[in-house]
């Protein structure tokens, strides 16, 4: 239940920052797409690249 009042309360400052309305109807559904990327990115932080890896300018596919 504190993780889940922490980003309520991250929601809320963020909002104000930028100073955007997030209806209070909204908030569990913005909130969720916060912990999903949260998430996406423990997972990304998983992985390792050798110290040769450079970033590439354009993907192509």
């Amino acid at each position: 239940m504190q993780q889940k009042r922490d980003v309520m309360q991250t929601i809320g400052v963020l909002a104000e920052t930028v100073g955007v309305s997030v209806r209070p109807e909204w908030r569990d559904g913005v909130a969720a797409h916060f912990e999903a990327i949260a998430n996406a990115a423990d997972e990304v932080a998983t992985v390792s690249l050798p110290q040769t890896a450079e970033p590439a300018w354009r993907f192509e596919a």
